[in-house]
């Protein structure tokens, strides 16, 4: 994949709205990021409005397999590993293809 610009892949902001960016590169670039690493702070289980979160996002960029989700890598040490960890059992349980995340689960 690759832009006119010679882009090959974005990483989306948690600031960001991941929207965007799929309208307009989905499909021509590699896109990673769209999570606010913010939404993983605390120290019990994912909340359930950031698991809302990250399944709109997966259910929004995933289904042509070009996407890639990471929390800003410069805050990782200031997480509890219960977020990340919580965050990964999602992705293994929910992210695989064909992608199955209904619109009720992400509102």
């Amino acid at each position: 994949m690759l832009t006119e610009a010679g882009i090959t892949n974005m990483d989306i902001g948690g600031f960001s709205k991941l929207a965007n960016a799929v309208t307009h590169m989905k499909g021509k670039v590699y896109l990673h990021g769209g999570l606010n690493c913010k939404d993983f702070y605390g120290d019990g289980p994912m909340p359930p409005e950031t698991r809302q979160k990250a399944l709109a996002a997966m259910r929004l960029a995933g289904p042509v397999a070009v996407s890639s989700w990471q929390s800003a890598g410069k805050h990782m040490s200031e997480l509890p590993p219960q977020g990340i960890c919580d965050m990964a059992r999602l992705v293994e349980e929910r992210g695989k293809y064909p992608l199955n995340i209904s619109e009720k689960e992400t509102a």
